[in-house]
Order: C-alpha cells, then sequence, then structure tokens
C-alpha cells in the first residue's frame, strides 16, 4: 500500500494533474488519515492482546471478534486503505487516489480471500458466524 502512494507521488512530480484544492479536502484528508492510523494501531494492540499474529508467517491462534473487528473483518487493510488515501488528498496526488482502487482489489483477491479461506477452515462455525455478524469491509 506504501508503494502506490509513493508511485502516485513520484507520477504526480514527473506529470502533474489538476487536484481541487479546499479546506474541507484538506480536513477530511487529515482527518482519514487520523482515522486510517487509529484502525490501525487499534487493530495491532487486538492482536498483541490476544497473543496472536498479524502476519502470514505464523498460524493464527485467535479469532479477535473485538475492538474494530467488531465494525469490520479486516480494519488493518481498510486502515491502511484509508490513511494512504488521506495522505493523498492532503497531498494533492490524484494519481494516488486513483492508483487505491487496483491495490485495494489485488488486496481484495490476493489476501482477504485467501485469509478468509484459511479462519473459516481453522475456526470453523466460530468464524462462519462471525462472518454473518460483521461485514468484510464496513
Amino acid at each position: 500500500m506504501l508503494a502506490w502512494v509513493l508511485l502516485g507521488f513520484g507520477l504526480e512530480r514527473l506529470w502533474s494533474l489538476p487536484f481541487p484544492s479546499s479546506e474541507v479536502l484538506s480536513v477530511g484528508g487529515r482527518a482519514l488519515w487520523a482515522l486510517g492510523a487509529v484502525a490501525v494501531f487499534w487493530a495491532q494492540f487486538e492482536f498483541w492482546k490476544h497473543k496472536t499474529t498479524d502476519g502470514h508467517t505464523e498460524p493464527t491462534t485467535a479469532l479477535i471478534t473485538r475492538g474494530p473487528f467488531r465494525l469490520s473483518r479486516n480494519p488493518v487493510y481498510l486502515g491502511f486503505a484509508a490513511a494512504m488515501v488521506g495522505a493523498a488528498v492532503v497531498y494533492k496526488s490524484l494519481y494516488a487516489v486513483i492508483l487505491a482502487i487496483p491495490v485495494m482489489v489485488a488486496i481484495h483477491r490476493l489476501t482477504v480471500v485467501p485469509e478468509e479461506v484459511y479462519l473459516e477452515r481453522e475456526f470453523g462455525e466460530t468464524y462462519r458466524d462471525y462472518k454473518r455478524r460483521v461485514r468484510r469491509w464496513l
């Protein structure tokens, strides 16, 4: 995700696209950036509190359904996306905003869907019940 925002900023330096400028957009971008960061850190705290991993190299030992996981099954990815789009708006990079779309599609297909298969296999009916109660994104 960071790579796409950096690519967007790089493209912006090479060939700038017009970006609307307003105090409302600036404040909205900062708020989105902050909310995204809060979501990521809150989710990371829940991983730490439940002594489980957020990575893909170690087995998941706990299904977290509290904190930001009450609102979204993917608060880390959602938070990163919000923070990156917020940063793109603050720094007026239309490229970075546009690049968010294919990046989120790729994350959905290459990471989220396989993670859901893994979690369903590991936690069975408990995870299926969680999926029925909590949306994938928001």
